[in-house]
């Protein structure tokens, strides 16, 4: 790949690694088949230029919905330490309580940017240290990794500063303070100290208690501000639920709710698609939308989460098509005419002309490539055509829905759709083209509307269509419903009934007819499966593994993994031949809710009997094999024997035929047996099958699939049923 993928920037949530053919294979498979020679390069850069584009727009978002909460936080770690509070019987800490039910790393580096503004100096407005609990489970750790996290920032004025460490110890606070104080260069301008905590529920609270009170009592020397990050409910805050008022009393708390859940779901989904003023590149089907609001909802409601959900769907959208190298832009003439570009060119001509079968001959060579091009170019302004127009539908239904629910109508049907945003249903109807139903009603409301409604609704309706930006092509619509308004809406005309009826009558027939017309499926345009994900399923294996299923499949056929047959057909294995993890795995399958272990071990034992006696056979079928071919090598010419050489005392015939010419003939005849089977010490057997018994049953147990009873001391109790092989 010709991109420079920076495996160390942490920003980066996903990396693309294309995988490569070992050397001598062949991938046999249309996609590479029917691809360019610059076909992933051209991809790769397709999918980092439409990804940055969405990303961009998703983190304006998200920073326009976060940015009244930051100015609050911000403004208020700016003023803690500018008002002193004279009377206070305890010196307080100040500390801000940030709740939110899911995570929450891009507010936190949102709120650490706008407090490090630098000065002209190049000296930070704050120094910002991070604990989490995993290094904080005693106060000694939790004080070092407090001090540490600043002094190892340095900063300092005297260029051979160095740590009091030599005198004290690393914990103690007056290190920090010593080092602050040569750091400050006018103390009457107290430079703020951050220390952000995450995941404060899992601090150990005797811990916190401790923290609290060392660093009250420095308060007025160390300006140190606490940031918690809290995901319990806002109200009461686990703050007042788990810690004594002792603690609380130094503590100046101020709690702020960060925005999440539906609030950012709703925005960041219509606002990036939906959007009539902002252009996406990749439109996403509602499968894929779908999977990835149900994604968000269940498991993990933060704004990170939902980036990193589109941005997977954006990565199998263009690494599981050829055609989205076509995205962007169409490759020059002179890339076509290059004969390595003939399979990508017969592929995409099939698109074009919507062939069935493939097999037919298309041709192509007799077309001109400018054609090719030119038909390309076209489906794309096409296809962006259509969204336009989709959009407009969806926005036009949203304005009216709004209007209808102000002046007290119920407007659509909005109860079916689960935990999804009502504006989301209405969106995912408006791409799957099912909004007919919707239409009429809108119509049959609008119907109903009193005189002062009805000129409420034309000047919204002028309003909407007024604001429409210069790409959207509905000319003709706007035309008619400006000869609508401007020949029917008069002042006078809305005290009389009859002129009512006409007037609600043709603006419905006008919603009616173009909203029919606009909402077109974009999966009906040419070559839409480059723009477009249609029902394509999101890659929900990729974010939420089935680790159970992986575990049960990797125990019931373990041979799977580790064959290399690729046609689909696996050969079958005996029990046998399994790991003995697996092989404890079936016979615990075969049992009841309580496992006697001695009849576990009984069956696991008859297992390893057949194995042995199985690879003594196999290799006492290898030992005969090997020596017969020993017997097929040509016998090397001998010296004749002489014929007044005297016989050997004592030389029979039986004697003889133990020669190792005589033996190499019986053997090939099959009139020698095999070599004897090896003597196997029982005691030693029995031992390594207990052995490989009790490593298979601890191994099981780790992976929890069995349970320890206090009531049978030589049992165990199955954890999973629902096992189907």
């Amino acid at each position: 790949m010709s991109s420079n993928v920076k495996f160390d920037d942490l920003t980066q949530p996903i990396f693309f690694i294309p995988h490569s053919e070992p050397e001598g294979e062949q991938e046999d498979d249309s996609f590479y088949e029917s691809d360019l020679v610059e076909g992933e390069d051209l991809r790769w850069d397709a999918y980092r230029a439409a990804w940055s584009k969405c990303l961009n727009r998703v983190q304006d978002i998200i920073k326009t919905i976060y940015e009244p909460v930051i100015a609050n936080v911000v403004q208020s770690v700016s003023n803690t330490y500018e008002t002193d509070f004279t009377g206070l019987p305890y010196p307080e800490l100040p500390v801000i309580a940030l709740t939110s039910p899911s995570p929450f790393p891009t507010f936190i580096q949102q709120v650490i940017e706008r407090l490090n503004i630098r000065n002209k100096r190049q000296k930070p407005n704050c120094y910002v240290t991070h604990l989490f609990p995993a290094e904080c489970t005693n106060m000694v750790g939790t004080m070092k990794a407090l001090i540490t996290g600043f002094t190892n920032q340095g900063f300092t004025r005297s260029k051979g500063f160095r740590s009091t460490g030599r005198t004290l110890a690393a914990y103690d606070i007056k290190v920090l303070e010593t080092w602050y104080r040569d750091l400050v260069e006018d103390p009457k301008k107290r430079t703020q100290l951050i220390v952000i905590l995450h995941d404060f529920e899992q601090f150990d609270s005797s811990i916190i208690q401790d923290l609290t009170y060392i660093c009250s009592q420095q308060s007025r020397t160390l300006p140190l501000v606490f940031i918690l990050c809290i995901s319990s409910p806002f109200s009461p805050t686990y703050l007042h639920t788990s810690y004594p008022h002792s603690t609380l009393a130094l503590l100046h708390i101020q709690q702020y709710l960060i925005p999440s859940g539906h609030a950012i779901l709703e925005a960041v989904i219509l606002d990036t698609f939906a959007n009539l003023h902002y252009d996406p590149t990749l439109f996403l089907g509602p499968v894929m939308l779908e999977a990835i609001i149900d994604q968000f909802v269940r498991y993990d409601s933060s704004a990170d989460s939902l980036m990193k959900s589109l941005q997977l769907a954006h990565l199998k959208h263009f690494s599981i098509n050829s055609l989205t190298l076509l995205h962007h832009h169409t490759p020059s003439h002179e890339v076509f005419r290059s004969p390595s570009s003939f399979p990508f060119l017969d592929s995409l001509l099939s698109r074009l002309h919507g062939l069935e079968d493939e097999d037919e001959d298309l041709d192509w060579q007799t077309k001109s490539i400018r054609d090719v091009i030119r038909a390309v170019d076209t489906a794309r302004s096409d296809f962006y055509a259509q969204t336009r127009r989709v959009r407009l539908a969806f926005g036009l239904m949203r304005s009216i829905q709004e209007f209808l629910e102000e002046n007290g109508y119920k407007g659509l049907d909005l109860e079916v759709g689960g935990d999804l945003p009502k504006y989301i249903r209405i969106y995912l109807k408006v791409l799957r083209g099912r909004v007919v139903k919707d239409i009429n009603d809108i119509t049959r409301y609008l119907r109903l509307l009193n005189p002062q409604q009805a000129s409420a609704f034309m000047t919204r309706l002028r309003t909407f269509l007024q604001s429409l930006p210069d790409n959207v092509d509905v000319a003709e619509a706007v035309a008619d419903a400006e000869e609508l308004m401007d020949e029917h809406v008069t002042d006078d005309l809305f005290t009389d009934e009859e002129g009512l009826k006409e007037i609600i009558d043709k603006a419905a027939l006008w919603l009616s007819k173009y909203l029919k017309k606009w909402t077109g499926r974009l999966n009906e345009r040419t070559l839409w499966e480059i723009w477009y994900t249609g029902d394509a399923p999101f890659p929900s294996e990729t974010i939420n593994p089935s680790v159970r299923a992986s575990i049960m499949s990797g125990l019931l056929r373990p041979n799977e993994f580790v064959s290399s047959n690729e046609d689909g057909d696996q050969p079958e294995f005996e029990l046998w031949e399994c790991p003995d993890t697996s092989i404890l795995f079936h016979r615990y399958l075969e049992s009841g809710k309580m496992i006697n272990v001695y009849d576990w071990f009984e069956s696991f034992h008859v297992v390893l009997e057949t194995q042995r006696k199985k690879l003594e056979e196999k290799r006492m079928a290898a030992a005969f094999e090997e020596r017969r071919r020993a017997t097929t090598m040509p016998i090397p010419l001998r010296t004749p024997r002489k014929h007044n050489s005297p016989k050997k005392y004592g030389t029979s015939k039986k004697a003889n035929d133990k020669t190792p010419s005589r033996r190499r003939g019986k053997e090939a005849e099959g009139l020698v047996p095999p070599p004897p089977v090896k003597e196997v010490d029982e005691e030693g057997w029995d031992m390594q099958v207990q052995a490989r018994f009790i490593r298979a049953l601890h191994e099981l147990d780790y992976m929890g699939f069995i349970k320890h009873t206090k009531r049978k001391q030589d049992s165990v109790l199955r954890t999973i049923f629902d096992v189907s092989g």
